[in-house]
């Protein structure tokens, strides 16, 4: 019989968790596993939203799934709201690939019941307040003690939370139960509390001053002469706290100092804060001041040219308005609360100055906390680098550009020197040069340049960067081979212009190449060149430009056909540059057959009087201008062949 009993009592204990927890198992091997999302705790008379995870079809929903006969009640609403708390098993279904598909999630449901307290009135302006949380099922409460403080948390179980005000008025205490993740909060009814007894007085920090790797001064103000107030502190971020029993105090004014020895302050921040124990009842109540903390100035980095300045951030604790940077006790810079960090880049190289860090805190309390002082002198680490790109560049016939195309990263330059291949140097702090005695309208100019930084160290001078000098010998252009730039030549492109330097084409030439003849398919008898050097890096240099008047050409045939088979049947000119011409044709007897003032008109054979002309050999002169008006004279002889 007990066995039996037994038995039943692990059945029903099965069953009963089984239907508090989704299936492990899907319904048959027939089924596919689904896959949604669903919150795992929902508010009573609130709606709750679920999501499709994947690629599922025909979905439905079962808000309230007991047994696999459900299925038959889903809907297709992703959404549902429950009127009772509870545990509740949702489940889709659906179809994947061609397969019903099954899914479950649980979600636990609550309600929102009003909190109950009571409250209770204690000396020092102290109320105590405490909790019914019996049978209720918040996560934990939020107190808001009604004068403008901060919302106090409680947990059940904790010690009955305690309150001091700084008023004796009356204030509305209202408790709010609350559950993580969602917002069907209990709000209970406001209990009136009139606070009794005289607030106590706190101390007001208005400084944490860091003095040395060791030691920390707080200054303050206010509290109650005699009164035993306790000196705490913490090492951010732990929030267990300490009592510190080797404070030194001096009272300096209305001013009281406090000084800790013994600390690590460039390895810590330190949190400090007064407090003052009263009593509520049997319980003690321990109030104290908003906490101050120290600020560490870490170091004072000197690369070259700048020293950096860097502290650690205050992690956990109420952030500053602002950063105040102090150089020998002057405001160098102020930033903002988020940067941790400054160079001073207008340091000179070689002096010493001595840094601060301030930090202002603008709210409660509204004090100054000061790192300790560090000294810095900026010494340059290494040598400075030369420059890596350079460009010399035509201008005009008379004028060159002197470019500083990059400089080296991380470095501060007081002045560039150029120094031209005669000698001659100039310098600037600007990153072009201008030589207006360059003349590199005839001739290749040279240059280097070098400069010198912030810490007055000069660098080795550039290698030679020329300019490119283009000179048209009859029909061929030819430029020097050195180049404009520092990087390795990619290509030279011939740049034909018009007359008023716009470029009409251009003529790609390989790399080692110096020259290049005319294109003999341009039709114009005035022709303007430039050659563009370009680096493997794309930097680009450009030489003079020259202007070529091409000579007029004339071409007459030696021989023609006039035998009427469609073939080589006139004797025709053709040429360049031919503004106009005469053409005259002679029998061997020197009779003129022949006479054209319009040079592209052909003489097909036949004499003036229309006979036809004799096989044999005749002479022609040919009188051209061209369209600069210079004259030309062309004579020779022409075979007739019939």
């Amino acid at each position: 019989m007990k066995r039996l009993f037994s038995f039943i009592f692990l059945l029903c204990l099965s069953i009963f968790v089984e239907a508090q927890n989704c299936p492990t198992a899907l319904p048959s091997t027939a089924w596919v596993r689904g896959n949604f999302t669903a919150p795992a705790l929902a508010c009573a008379a609130q709606p709750i939203n679920v999501g499709n995870v994947g690629t599922t079809t025909n979905i439905r929903y079962i808000y309230d799934y007991k047994t696999l006969s459900d299925t038959s009640k889903g809907v297709a609403a992703s959404n549902f709201t429950y009127s009772q708390a509870g545990i509740y098993l949702v489940v889709q279904t659906g179809i994947i690939g061609g397969r019903r598909s099954f899914a479950c999630n649980r979600v636990q449901v609550v309600n929102n019941p009003k909190p109950t307290f009571t409250a209770t009135t204690c000396s020092n302006a102290t109320v105590r307040i405490n909790i019914s949380t019996a049978g209720l099922p918040y996560q934990g409460y939020l107190i808001n003690w009604g004068d403008g403080s901060a919302a106090q948390t409680y947990i059940a179980g904790q010690a009955a939370p305690t309150h001091t005000y700084t008023q004796n008025r009356a204030y509305n205490v209202i408790v709010t139960g609350s559950y993580v993740g969602v917002t069907c909060n209990g709000i209970s009814d406001a209990v009136s509390v009139t606070p009794a007894g005289v607030p106590p007085v706190l101390p007001v920090f208005s400084k944490v001053e860091v003095i040395d790797d060791r030691t920390v001064e707080l200054t303050y103000t206010g509290g109650v002469s005699g009164a035993k107030y306790e000196l705490r502190q913490r090492i951010l971020p732990l929030p267990i706290t300490s009592i510190v029993p080797n404070a030194t105090t001096t009272i300096v004014g209305n001013d009281t100092k406090l000084r800790i020895t013994g600390l690590s302050t460039q390895t810590n921040i330190y949190c400090f804060a007064l407090s003052l124990t009263t009593t509520c009842g049997t319980n003690p109540v321990s109030i104290s001041t908003s906490e101050v903390c120290t600020m560490a100035l870490q170091n004072v980095l000197t690369p070259n040219y700048q020293n950096n300045l860097v502290w650690r951030p205050l992690m956990g604790v109420p952030q500053p308005k602002q950063f105040v940077i102090y150089r020998d006790g002057v405001q160098l810079a102020i930033v903002a609360a988020n940067v941790f960090q400054y160079p001073d880049t207008k340091a000179v190289c070689g002096k010493k100055y001595s840094y601060q860090v301030v930090a202002e805190f603008t709210g409660s309390p509204l004090y100054n906390s000061v790192s300790s002082m560090k000294e810095a002198s900026t010494q340059p680490v290494v040598p400075p680098p030369s420059l890596t790109e350079v460009l010399a560049n035509v201008k005009n016939d008379q004028t060159a550009l002197i470019y500083v195309v990059t400089t080296p990263p991380n470095t501060r330059i007081k002045s560039y020197l150029l120094e031209r291949g005669d000698g001659i140097t100039e310098s600037s702090t600007k990153t072009v040069f201008t030589d207006s005695l360059a003349n590199p309208g005839s001739r290749s100019v040279c240059y280097k340049l070098s400069y010198t930084d912030a810490c007055d160290r000069t660098t080795e001078p550039t290698k030679t960067v020329c300019t490119i000098f283009l000179q048209a010998k009859g029909e061929t252009l030819r430029w020097t081979p050195e180049l404009p730039f520092l990087s390795k030549n990619s290509m030279y492109t011939v740049e034909r212009l018009d007359a008023q330097g716009r470029i009409r084409k251009n003529y790609t030439v390989s790399a080692g190449t110096n020259n290049w003849d005319m294109d003999p398919l341009d039709t114009d008898q005035e022709v303007y060149y430039r050659i563009r050097a370009t680096s493997t890096t794309r930097i680009a240099g450009t030489s003079n430009i020259v202007s070529f008047f091409r000579t007029m050409k004339i071409y007459a045939p030696s021989a023609f056909t006039p035998n009427g088979d469609a073939n080589n049947e006139t004797f025709e000119i053709k040429g360049l540059f031919i503004k106009s011409a005469t053409v005259n044709i002679y029998s061997r007897n020197g009779h003129l057959v022949f006479q054209t003032e319009d040079w592209k008109k052909s003489w097909n054979g036949l004499f003036l009087n229309g006979s036809p002309a004799e096989s044999g050999s005749y002479a022609y002169t040919i009188q051209a201008i061209d369209f600069k008006g210079n004259a030309a004279s062309v004579t020779g002889t022409v075979e007739v062949l019939r």
